[in-house]
């Protein structure tokens, strides 16, 4: 009974907490450069925990750098309650994304993105079918799906691209089972899983890493910099393949091109990586 109290009152706190300090959003606009009949795309930004927002705002800039010829908004969610993505803001943050972003005109199919923590309080939010609908995809960085809430068959009702570095120390043992997961689908191609070659957990973000995960991470191997057009191009290659009347027959050659190439890198390390186990 006490326990019980002492959790009542701890959730109380939260949500007390969360209306005086709720997450909300900054938004990115398209690039200058970007062309004004460029179709528009909107990615919304959900962190890691105990990562600021304003930290994935280099991956955000390279993201749009690597579709010049989109118009891509960006929503960079932000704090949040001890830098920490939770069920009870995720709601406001995304909101808030989407109204500064009409309040400027902007449109487009939006993408939800996650990274590490910030993708498993996807799969919550989007368990609402309301939700879900709004948005065209999601991208998991750094992340996976739990399997808690959605099934264990790798499928939002929407496309999901599943992108972990070689080298994450927090995340990449799940890199097998979501690869299999999503070979199980009708559609695999929708729910693509692949391994960003030679970067890590961190480097999704930038800047200071929490301490929790540098205990836990693999040392880099190359530049955040590096990193970042590494996830920001398998990001974008995904996008491109989703929007195919938008971009066009070339861009769209080019990034099956890279799909191919990324499922061929993927195939390998996880064979690589079962040969190792077993020896």
């Amino acid at each position: 009974l006490e326990f019980r109290r002492v959790l009542f009152r701890s959730l109380l706190l939260l949500c007390m907490l969360s209306l005086s300090y709720a997450a909300k959003c900054e938004l990115l606009s398209p690039l200058d450069a970007a062309g004004s009949d460029g179709p528009e795309i909107g990615i919304i930004m959900i962190p890691g925990a105990n990562y600021p927002g304003e930290r994935y705002i280099p991956l955000a800039k390279r993201i749009q750098e690597v579709l010049p010829t989109a118009r891509v908004w960006f929503g960079i969610t932000e704090g949040w309650l001890i830098n920490t993505p939770n069920p009870i803001e995720i709601a406001g943050a995304i909101n808030d994304c989407r109204d500064l972003a009409q309040q400027q005109s902007l449109g487009g199919p939006m993408y939800l993105a996650g990274h590490s923590l910030g993708g498993v309080m996807l799969e919550q939010y989007l368990e609402s079918q309301e939700n879900m609908d709004a948005f065209s995809g999601v991208l998991l960085f750094g992340s996976y799906l739990t399997d808690f809430i959605l099934g264990d068959d790798n499928t939002y009702g929407v496309p999901a691209l599943t992108v972990i570095g070689s080298i994450d120390g927090l995340s990449l043992s799940y890199i097998f089972r979501e690869w299999m997961e999503s070979k199980t689908t009708s559609s695999p191609d929708q729910y693509p899983v692949y391994v960003a070659d030679r970067v890590n957990h961190a480097q999704v973000g930038s800047g200071d890493v929490p301490q929790f995960v540098k205990d836990r991470d693999i040392q880099a191997e190359i530049s955040d910099d590096e990193a970042h057009t590494i996830y920001a191009n398998i990001a974008a290659n995904f996008i491109i393949l989703q929007n195919q009347e938008a971009f066009g027959a070339e861009a769209v050659s080019a990034a099956a091109s890279v799909a191919l190439e990324l499922q061929a890198l993927t195939a390998t390390f996880r064979s690589e990586e079962h040969t190792s186990e077993l020896q």
